[in-house]
């Protein structure tokens, strides 16, 4: 076992996460512990993947479907409330008034690249057919700057307020630069289509916790057992979403691709059918690209998964199309998506050093961009972002793989 990337989960006991934790606990990955039954998901995702692949469903493209039916909207609304009060009415009355809804807890949405940057990115970054865009952007720098106008005032620098004005100005007059970068972006420059950005969120539409089937609670409690999440120490609310507001709001962020780390199954347990969630997303106007994977786990292949990215970014990205990435919890397999994003993006300082120039060997320095993405996610999405062991390996074996394809690899 390999206890970089042990440290490096936020299910490790002695992560930033779990220290917060009450009632903590020693992690052991499950591609360690149950190496069959690992491969033995894997094997299966890769199955279920060669089937939507059959069935032309790995990337439905909606883009020209038309999302102005506010008749289709009112309709479907209607008679999502209703099942959902008939829902509620075999519940415990005395759960109703805890019960989360897309309408007293709108699905919340975490934005991956600050909305101030985006212009700056764009006026800079040229998209490309390589494997990594040149990018004047730091975003670790950016995530850690706005963690500390957020939650930690008292170290913000001088440097930092500089930074932060001189960005500021930028969007404002469109004639000033970044300290350190030497360009310039004048007012009569043509300038680059804007970009896109990256958002993230749990899954549209979920249900869980409503008492409703004593068979989904078993096998939810089975796929937690396999991310190695601990019980709650009290009670969690019961959680009653409709997919067709998740989705407006997802659609009103000004995404039009939903990144879905799910399989049929999952989306079932968490409430939707996947004829439901293709269905609405087609009559709002949303393209779906899937990325099935295991609960706690990764994609099954490295490869298709850079061919996946390579879509979401050529035809949406680069497009100024937003992508909105989802899971369960939008945390763990969707972080995934939105490392992979990032990376690819080049918003990580020194991902294309080369080898030779490198003062520490491949390894460590691979080690060190991993862990930087890793940070990014976890100051953009949440502490909890990138869980297991698991995880973490394969975005080491991702950030090895753009490395050798940009040929910095000696």
């Amino acid at each position: 076992m390999n206890l970089d990337f042990l440290h490096l989960a936020s299910l490790y006991e002695y992560s930033t996460y779990k220290l917060a934790k009450a009632g903590q606990y020693t992690y052991r990955p499950v591609s360690i512990d149950y190496p069959e039954y690992y491969h033995s998901l894997l094997s299966y995702y890769t199955q279920f993947t060669e089937l939507l692949q059959g069935k032309g469903e790995v990337y439905m493209d909606n883009r020209q479907a038309d999302s102005s039916s506010a008749g289709y909207c009112n309709d479907y609304s209607s008679k999502t409330r209703n099942s959902t009060q008939n829902t509620r009415n075999t519940q415990n009355p005395t759960q109703s008034s805890d019960t989360k809804t897309s309408i007293t807890h709108p699905i919340n949405l975490s934005i991956i690249v600050p909305l101030d940057c985006i212009d700056y990115m764009s006026a800079h970054a040229t998209p490309s057919a390589t494997p990594v865009l040149n990018n004047a952007i730091d975003l670790h720098y950016l995530a850690h700057l706005c963690s500390k106008f957020h939650s930690d005032t008292a170290s913000i620098t001088a440097a930092d307020y500089t930074y932060y004005h001189a960005l500021y100005d930028f969007n404002l007059h469109n004639d000033k630069k970044i300290p350190g970068d030497v360009i310039t972006v004048a007012n009569d420059v043509t300038r680059n289509p804007p970009l896109g950005n990256l958002l993230m969120c749990s899954a549209p539409g979920k249900k869980v916790r409503l008492g409703v089937e004593a068979g989904d609670g078993e096998l939810e409690a089975s796929l937690a057992s396999l991310a190695s999440l601990a019980a709650p120490a009290t009670p969690r609310a019961p959680v009653d979403r409709c997919i067709l507001l998740d989705l407006l709001r997802i659609r009103d962020s000004g995404c039009t691709l939903l990144a879905c780390c799910l399989d049929d199954h999952e989306l079932s347990l968490l409430g939707t059918s996947w004829e439901q969630y293709s269905y609405s997303a087609a009559r709002l106007g949303l393209s779906i690209l899937r990325f099935p994977m295991p609960e706690g786990l990764h994609p099954p292949n490295i490869h298709d998964f850079y061919d996946r990215i390579d879509l979401l970014l050529h035809e949406y990205t680069f497009a100024g199309r937003n992508v909105l990435a989802h899971c369960r919890g939008g945390v763990g397999r969707a972080s995934l998506i939105a490392c992979a994003w990032i990376l690819r993006m080049g918003l990580v300082k020194g991902l294309l050093t080369p080898s030779s120039q490198l003062v520490t060997s491949e390894y460590n320095h691979t080690l060190h961009i991993t862990s930087l993405t890793i940070e990014i996610v976890r100051y953009r999405r949440s502490v909890k972002a990138v869980e297991t062991y698991e995880q973490v390996r394969f975005l080491f074996d991702f950030v090895s793989l753009l490395r050798q394809k940009a040929g910095v690899v000696s």
